[in-house]
């Protein structure tokens, strides 16, 4: 089991993405993907349904006709745990041989930020004992989780889900990680001192790096050159900052500084 943490658009989206497009992993796994799209849960019941429906789209996946987990959550929301194993060892029963179930859930800060201590601490027991199956059993479950940083605040608290799960902080690009971003564009040619501008004003964030490589390419473009200076920079960012109304670095840093963060 694993969490990924970083702050917003450091990739963590594109990691899950990566992963359940891989082409090993697939051969092995049967892999279910969750994204919340919608407001956090505010309550223990919200976000155990949506757990549920996560493991109903697996039993589909699966082919295995069993009743919905969602639905037998939502008749006795109180006793949670006890509710989803026996699902599990349910849908268990009717496989017809070994199967692992990769389950990746992003967007997981809207799960757990806002619910309370003690619904939260369950919410954590519940995901600690998914992967803790029986040995030798037909069903193995895997889990990948990932989410805003400040969920670490919270999942300090189980220190039973600290210990199983294992964190990766996705931190910013340092320089050398910068430099390769930026100069997989093959019809730029970037200087040295670019690069480095570059990645200071976007303090190592690689969308942000993304979003000022594209214009400083545009930018380019016009002007029918392939290299760019660190004067092209700087007249990329002024332009930037210059156009509050449509710029998408605007844009970008006022998406950063949403609630949550």
């Amino acid at each position: 089991a694993a969490l990924v943490i970083g702050r917003r658009r450091r990739g963590k989206t594109s990691i899950l993405q990566t992963i359940s497009q891989h082409r090993d992993i697939r051969a092995r796994y049967t892999i279910i993907s969750d994204s919340w799209e919608d407001i956090p849960s505010r309550s223990i019941t919200t976000t155990l349904r949506r757990l549920g429906n996560v493991f109903d789209r697996a039993a589909r996946r699966l082919n295995v006709e069993i009743d919905s987990l969602e639905r037998r959550i939502e008749l006795d929301v109180g006793a949670g745990w006890g509710v989803i194993q026996q699902w599990i060892d349910d849908l268990t029963a009717k496989l017809p041989s070994e199967t692992r179930l990769l389950v990746l859930i992003d967007e997981f800060q809207k799960w757990i930020s806002l619910l309370d201590p003690e619904s939260r601490a369950r919410i954590l027991y519940v995901l600690r004992g998914l992967f803790n199956r029986p040995e030798g059993g037909r069903l193995s479950i895997s889990l990948i989780l990932s989410g805003l940083s400040n969920i670490r605040e919270f999942t300090r608290a189980s220190a039973d889900f600290e210990n199983a799960f294992q964190v990766f902080n996705i931190e910013a690009f340092n320089l050398s990680e910068a430099d390769s971003l930026i100069r997989s564009n093959p019809t730029i040619e970037f200087d040295t001192r670019a690069v480095t501008q570059i990645r200071h004003l976007a303090g190592g964030n690689p969308f942000l790096i993304n979003l000022l490589g594209n214009d400083i390419a545009a930018r380019l473009r016009d002007k029918g050159r392939a290299y760019c200076l660190p004067e092209d920079v700087g007249r990329v960012v002024r332009a930037q900052l210059d156009d509050k109304d449509s710029s998408r670095v605007w844009s970008f840093l006022q998406y950063l500084l949403k609630d949550g963060e």
